[in-house]
């Protein structure tokens, strides 16, 4: 009896696990795209306003520029991964991947829980 009860809530905690790991894989790769995107923009955008004559006050922020630029790259992306050409050079990159053991692992892990949710 014991046994059923550790097993059911050993599958239930699993379960779960399956949906949150996708959903903060997600999270994080888009996050940290996000900041990057931000932090390497927001002074271009600065540098180029300040050239041509326009002051900007200290501490400037646009807002929503790491928003726009990771939207960008994932339609980019998208377009990359529906074409021919695109689809071999991300199979040379999955293919480099599967060569590092730890990286193989994750990668290969994560990339089909993402499928098993996308079909």
């Amino acid at each position: 009896m014991l046994s059923k009860v550790k097993n059911r809530v050993r599958n239930i905690f699993l379960a779960g696990l399956i949906v949150l790991l996708p959903i903060s894989i997600t999270y994080y790769v888009l996050t940290v795209i996000y900041q990057k995107a931000d932090r390497f923009l927001t002074p271009l955008i600065i540098k180029v306003l300040l050239a041509s004559g326009i002051t900007v006050p200290k501490g400037f922020l646009i807002p929503g520029v790491g928003v726009m630029a990771t939207l960008a790259l994932i339609f980019i992306l998208g377009i990359i991964a529906t074409n021919i050409f695109g689809r071999r050079i991300i199979d040379s990159v999955e293919n480099m991947l599967n060569k590092i053991p730890v990286i193989r692992t994750v990668y290969t892990t994560a990339k089909q829980i993402l499928e098993a949710f996308a079909k």
